[in-house]
């Protein structure tokens, strides 16, 4: 959508176009994601559509499933889910040794024992799931639509 006289500049942001491109999405997109060992993200990529196909929400929504999958993985005590949810859910909080002399909470476990391991086949589960949102046909248009505001720009 453009109102007249708002933008002086248009710019098009294309999908990733190389398995390259598409690997560093992937990759900033899984940035804070503690991977188990066995992930290969250049592996996932193989099972997706061949690039310009997957857009940026496209590989977001790989990341978010995959991330998703780990989640109730771990929450439904999967012998490969982390141990301290586990343990978490045997003892609950509300108790009086759950707090200090001064009534205080006592101190939660660190951030790092409760994050979420995201798997290989939490993302191959992901990746075969998805449903590319563009389609050849679209990408032609998109493009087209470039070359003609551009070409107004000059």
């Amino acid at each position: 959508l453009l109102s007249p006289g708002r933008f002086d500049r248009l710019v098009f942001i294309g999908t990733p176009d190389t398995r390259e491109a598409q690997f560093k999405v992937l990759e900033a997109l899984t940035r804070r994601f503690r991977l188990a060992d066995d992930v290969d993200l250049l592996k996932i990529l193989h099972e997706c559509p061949e690039p310009p196909l997957l857009s940026g929400a496209d590989f977001y929504g790989i990341a978010s499933s995959s991330w998703l999958t780990a989640c109730k993985r771990a929450l439904t005590g999967d012998r490969d889910s982390r141990k301290p949810i586990e343990e978490a859910k045997k003892r609950p909080r509300l108790f009086q040794e759950d707090f200090d002399d001064e009534g205080q909470n006592s101190p939660q476990p660190e951030e790092e024992e409760t994050r979420i391991i995201v798997n290989q086949e939490d993302f191959l589960q992901a990746s075969k799931e998805l449903t590319p949102s563009l389609t050849t046909n679209d990408i032609v248009r998109y493009y087209a639509l470039r070359d003609t505001l551009q070409g107004k720009a000059r």
